[in-house]
């Protein structure tokens, strides 16, 4: 596949397109699904339907189709901005068609994926406005005649005030995607071993068991920072031996061996933190964000920065917004959440406090909320601080303790459970091999079952398939 990003003109949103082999014939402003693992079809592009097994069993990327072809042909399909589709009631939200596959319609029951601005012109991605009584921070969806309703499934975007809603990239329809439960630890120190690992861990968030070795970095590391979707997994960066590097390594089942998928614009600070939504990964690289499109290789791009200079500060997401939070540059410890949406991925800004600075933390959650799990400031911390990742003015709030007061561990989560893995504890300078567990919806301490790593150590780099950018 071959992805490219243009601009409209006019003061237009930035497109992105993708050029994929078509499954059948297909014609320009038709919507279209590119199939994703389902046998014997997968990265092939088909016309959208509602009720294809392609979107429920495996999930799909959905857009319209700007250059068709028969079948066999390489056609063009947009994936964001806006598309040129005729026949469109300008001021209604469409979904994909159940009963004519290629077509539009105002219909609940499917992926709703974007708003007829004009009888021609449909926003894939973007703000629209002049919309009324919206709940600032919710998801909506069509109510299958056009209009909006509050929805958890099929979402098309979310309310960034009363009157204005941003349509996130439908690239993935993230209703109709079976979420996994695989937490993968990549590197790492094993016993605090400066010169780093190659074992990729997995651990399923659904089972009080402990970590399985399933796969090999392609070069040791420590200190990564995780990204990836349902089906790829990602490690960016790391350190080796106090050598810090800019690689991206990939996976596209977490399992086996790990592969280059290109570099970031520079090597990642000794302590970093990835994130990432069903199609686009951050990672912090001192105090700039790089991005990667998680369905390509490439080298990452520079978006923008963080509001501090920081290093070790923890990410964390949801599909429309990505959080980095603390750190520390030198001695001074910061206590700042810094926030950017996926769909405009741009310098970060300043969205509220921690309830203390502090650095070598880590965070998971779910779409909605977001936890903390300990730190360093004069030592290794029980703390775990929670927020609602959506809006602005954020303070967040005491969670609970962890059993084992830790730094340089390692979370990640489910729709419903987060976990802490590993870590470093001050007192003693000892390495822990303990997973310590919290219920997200919750506020309580840490459960701690007797489940352990497979290898005592701290700094593994972290992605789950069921983390809240995913769901």
């Amino acid at each position: 596949m071959t992805f490219t990003f243009y601009n409209l003109g006019g003061g237009g949103a930035a497109a992105e397109t993708v050029d994929v082999t078509a499954g059948e014939t297909l014609a320009a402003g038709e919507v279209a699904l590119i199939s994703v693992g389902y046998p014997g079809t997968a990265g092939q592009a088909y016309l959208a339907d509602a009720s294809d097994p392609r979107l429920s069993s495996s999930g799909a990327v959905i857009g319209v189709v700007e250059t068709g072809g028969a079948a066999s042909a390489t056609v063009t399909i947009q994936l964001t901005g806006t598309a040129t589709v005729a026949g469109l009631t300008g001021g209604k939200f469409y979904g994909v068609s159940a009963a004519a596959p290629g077509a539009l319609a105002l219909s609940a029951s499917s992926p709703t994926i974007g708003y007829a601005s004009s009888a021609t012109e449909l926003k894939l991605t973007g703000l629209v406005s002049g919309l009324s009584s919206l709940v600032v921070g919710a998801s909506y969806a069509s109510d299958g005649a056009g209009a909006l309703s509050g929805s958890a499934t099929n979402v098309v975007g979310v309310a960034l005030s009363t009157t204005e809603l941003l349509i996130t990239p439908r690239a993935a329809s993230r209703s109709m995607l079976a979420l996994g439960d695989i937490a993968y630890l990549m590197g790492g120190k094993p016993g605090g071993s400066t010169t780093g690992s190659t074992d990729v861990d997995s651990h399923v968030m659904t089972t009080l068991v402990g970590t399985a070795d399933v796969g090999t970095l392609a070069a040791a590391r420590y200190a990564l920072g995780g990204a990836g979707n349902t089906t790829r997994v990602i490690a960016m960066g790391g350190t080796r031996s106090a050598t810090s590097y800019n690689t991206i390594q990939y996976s596209d089942n977490g399992v086996g061996f790990y592969n280059d998928f290109g570099d970031l614009t520079a090597a990642t600070p000794i302590y970093t933190g990835g994130c990432s939504n069903q199609t686009i990964g951050l990672c912090a690289v001192s105090n700039n964000m790089d991005k990667i499109t998680i369905s390509t290789t490439g080298n990452a791009a520079n978006i923008g920065n963080l509001t501090n200079p920081a290093s070790s500060p923890a990410a964390v997401a949801s599909p429309t917004r990505a959080s980095f939070v603390g750190g520390a540059n030198g001695a001074t410890e910061y206590d700042t959440i810094d926030t950017t949406l996926f769909a405009s991925a741009t310098t970060a800004v300043d969205s509220g406090d921690l309830t203390a600075a502090r650095q070598a933390l880590t965070s998971a959650g779910s779409a909605t909320r977001a936890i903390t799990f300990g730190g360093y400031s004069g030592g290794s911390l029980l703390m775990m601080d929670y927020w609602a990742i959506a809006g602005s003015g954020i303070t967040a709030a005491d969670f609970g303790d962890l059993n084992t007061a830790v730094a340089l561990n390692t979370a990640a989560s489910n729709a419903t459970r987060a976990a802490s893995f590993g870590g470093w504890s001050s007192v003693g300078s000892v390495f822990r091999s303990s997973i310590q567990y919290v219920t997200i919806a919750s506020t309580a301490n840490a459960t701690t079952s007797g489940e352990t790593l497979a290898a005592t150590g701290s700094d593994f780099g972290a992605h789950s398939t069921g983390n809240g950018g995913l769901q």
